[in-house]
């Protein structure tokens, strides 16, 4: 078990490491920025100003798993279930918010149509991620409700606050903190 824990976090950092050389090419020279394709799908003040959302998941990926992965078993299921629930709840929410938003949140550009199809996508796939790690995991019935209910709760908290921290970030860092506290008080 501990050698897989040190080869996750080697991997992960490896690949961190990757992305942050890459992502200094795009920026002190675009020209030989080696992945051209991922300049196509970053807001226009990502472009040029700070490193790529792309690098702030992976320091919160990073950040969640050097901060929760000793804590077993808790840690490593809360891991893998905040990580989905943050991808795929920031995925969706932009992707429907650009399609079909049209009620917008205060004075930002998020809409209440994205926020609401990224929650939702967010407890889907933190029931998925709970049902399939059941089989390694012994979870109590409530937990597979709870959890990604308290998750996807707090990721559409974060969205509608709109921080001015990076949600790549934020989504890691505080959905695992929060799911963390709640596993250790339906587990125990």
């Amino acid at each position: 078990m501990i050698f897989t824990q040190y080869l996750v976090v080697f991997l992960v950092g490896a690949s961190l490491i990757g992305m942050l050389s890459a992502d200094f090419i795009r920026i002190l020279r675009p020209d030989l920025y080696p992945l051209k394709p991922v300049n196509r799908i970053l807001r226009k003040k990502e472009r040029h100003m700070r490193l790529g959302p792309h690098i702030s998941m992976g320091i919160g990926c990073f950040s969640i798993i050097i901060l929760y992965g000793m804590f077993q078993p808790i840690g490593p299921f809360v891991i893998c279930t905040s990580m989905t629930m943050s991808i795929f709840a920031d995925m969706t929410a932009n992707l429907v918010g650009k399609k079909f938003g049209r009620k917008k949140i205060r004075n930002t550009k998020k809409t209440y149509e994205g926020l609401f199809a990224g929650m939702s996508v967010a407890y889907v796939s933190g029931v998925i991620t709970l049902l399939l790690l059941r089989q390694v995991y012994m979870l109590k019935p409530v937990s597979l409700v709870l959890i990604p209910l308290v998750g996807a709760i707090v990721i559409g908290l974060l969205d509608f606050l709109d921080l001015e921290v990076d949600d790549n970030l934020t989504y890691n860092f505080t959905v695992s903190t929060v799911l963390f506290f709640i596993s250790i008080l339906i587990l125990i």
